[in-house]
């Protein structure tokens, strides 16, 4: 389903992905609880994808 996004609305998005991958990146230094690690990769990993995506 394609979503037709402005150029402010597309570096909005991205701009709250790349805070998101901060703030994940933090949490998975801190966290010792192994399937809640396993979340935060996975999350991390869907939005780079979302990222690899609205880059082009």
């Amino acid at each position: 389903m394609p979503i037709d996004l402005s150029f402010l609305e597309r570096e909005m998005v991205k701009s709250l992905l790349e805070k998101e991958l901060e703030d994940i990146r933090s949490e998975l230094h801190h966290t010792q609880n192994h399937e809640y690690k396993d979340n935060l990769k996975e999350r991390e990993r869907v939005i780079r994808e979302v990222l690899a995506k609205l880059s082009t």
